[in-house]
C-alpha cells in the first residue's frame, strides 16, 4: 500500500506528533510511506517527505490559507507519486481519505467558555470550524479513525457523523524504551536531589487544558514532602506567582521538555493528569508502561481502557483540588503504588505501536473498499 501521512510536524515532543511520527515509522516496515509536512524533525525510514509551505501562523490564517494550500498539495501530491490513502489528521486538510480525528474544535470550545473565557475569545478566531464542517459534516472522507469512544461520540454530536464511518483506533505506547528501570529511578532522584520525597509529575504541552491549576492548588492541601515535577514548553511564570502566594513555591519544579522523558517517569511516584479534556492522553499510557500509578480526569479518551481502582484513579471533578489531594494521600503508599503500578504496566502492555499501526492500516483497507 503506498500511504501519505500528513501533519505539520514529525517529532517525538508532544502527543500528536509523537503518534504520527510512530504511525509512520511503523507503518514504513510494510507499506510505502510518503510523508506531507512543514518539518520533519526525528528520522522516519519513508519513501519520500512533500514540504507544506505554513505560510501563515496567526490563528485566524492557520486554517484558512495553510488549509487550502495544503490541500492542494496533498491532491497533486496524491496523484504524482500514485498514492493509494491519504491520512490527514483532523481538518487541516479537506477531502483526505482517512481522517484521523483527535477531538473536535467546537469541544474545546464549549471547555474554554466555561474555564477560560479569554482563550475561547481567541479559539473564536480561528477557521478550523469551517473546515470540520466540509470534512465531517459533509461527508468528506472515506473512513475516520478515533483514539477513543469519547473522540467518537463528539463527531457524532457535533457533525452527525456516523458511527459506522469510524474506526476506533487507541493510541500507543513503546513498552521497551517506557518501562520500569530502578536504576534510572535512582539515578535521576539523585541527580535532581529527591530523596524521601513523594514526587508528582505532569507532564504536559497545554497547562491549562490538562488541569495543572488543579495541581498547584492542591499541594497546600498535602504533606509537605509531596513534590510536583511539571515538564512541558509553556511559560510557568503564573502558575509559580499562584504557587508562591500559597506558600508552595519551593515544592514545585518546571522543567522544559526532555528527550528523555523515560528518566521523569521512572523518578517519579505518582503521574497526575487531571485534564478536563483529552480524547487519549498518550502520556498516560507511558507513566502506566513505567509501572507508575494514575490519577486523571474523567474526560480523558484513556479512561476507557482503564478500570478505576485497578492500575489508576479517576477524578470526579478535574477542577477540584480537594479531591485530587485525597486521591494522591491514597495512593502514596508503597502497598497501593506498587499494586496499581503493576497492574498498570499490564494494560499498557495490550496497547503496542504495533497494534495501533495494524488497527489502523485495517481502517485503511476499509476506505479503499468504500
Amino acid at each position: 500500500m503506498r500511504v501519505g501521512i500528513a501533519w505539520r510536524y514529525f517529532h517525538e515532543r508532544s502527543g500528536l506528533p509523537r503518534y504520527c511520527t510512530e504511525v509512520a515509522r511503523k507503518l514504513s516496515a510494510t507499506d510505502d510511506v510518503f510523508l506531507f509536512a512543514h518539518r520533519v524533525e526525528t528520522p522516519i525510514p519513508a519513501r519520500g517527505f512533500v514540504k507544506f509551505p505554513f505560510f501563515f501562523e496567526s490563528d485566524r490564517m492557520e486554517y484558512g490559507p495553510n488549509t487550502l494550500l495544503n490541500s492542494l498539495i496533498t491532491i497533486r501530491g496524491k496523484r504524482r507519486l500514485g498514492l493509494d490513502i491519504i491520512n490527514g489528521q483532523n481538518a487541516t486538510i479537506l477531502g483526505p481519505d482517512v481522517i484521523t480525528a483527535h477531538g473536535t474544535w467546537w469541544r474545546h470550545y464549549e471547555i474554554h467558555a466555561r474555564t477560560d473565557p479569554a482563550k475561547a475569545k481567541e479559539l473564536r478566531k480561528s477557521l478550523l470550524p469551517q473546515f470540520e464542517k466540509l470534512n465531517y459534516g459533509r461527508r468528506m472522507y472515506r473512513r475516520i479513525i478515533a483514539p477513543s469512544e469519547l473522540a467518537c461520540s463528539e463527531l457524532e454530536k457535533y457533525y452527525r457523523v456516523p458511527r459506522e464511518d469510524v474506526s476506533i483506533v487507541p493510541d500507543g505506547v513503546d513498552t521497551v524504551r517506557f518501562s520500569v528501570d530502578d536504576d534510572r529511578r535512582t539515578r535521576w532522584r539523585g541527580a535532581h536531589g529527591f530523596r524521601d520525597e513523594t514526587v508528582l509529575l505532569h507532564v504536559s504541552t497545554d497547562f491549562l487544558r490538562k488541569g495543572l491549576w488543579t495541581i498547584v492548588k492542591s499541594l497546600p492541601i498535602l504533606p509537605d514532602n509531596v513534590v510536583a515535577v511539571v515538564v512541558g514548553r509553556e511559560d510557568p511564570s503564573r502558575y509559580l506567582d499562584v504557587a508562591r502566594s500559597l506558600g508552595v513555591s519551593d515544592r514545585i519544579r518546571f522543567y522544559p521538555f526532555s528527550d528523555s522523558l523515560e528518566d521523569f517517569y521512572n523518578g517519579a511516584d505518582i503521574y497526575v493528569f487531571p485534564s478536563f479534556y483529552e480524547s487519549f492522553g498518550l502520556s498516560i499510557l507511558e507513566a502506566m508502561s513505567c509501572g507508575k500509578p494514575v490519577i486523571c480526569g474523567r474526560e480523558a479518551g484513556v479512561v476507557e481502557i482503564l478500570e478505576d481502582g485497578r492500575e489508576a484513579l479517576v477524578l470526579d471533578r478535574w477542577d477540584d483540588p480537594t479531591e485530587l489531594a485525597e486521591k494522591i494521600i491514597s495512593v502514596a503508599t508503597p502497598g497501593v503504588a506498587s499494586r496499581m503500578g503493576r497492574e498498570g504496566r499490564r494494560t499498557a502492555e495490550r496497547y503496542s505501536w504495533d497494534k495501533t499501526v495494524q488497527l489502523t492500516r485495517d481502517a485503511y483497507e476499509q476506505a479503499l473498499r468504500r
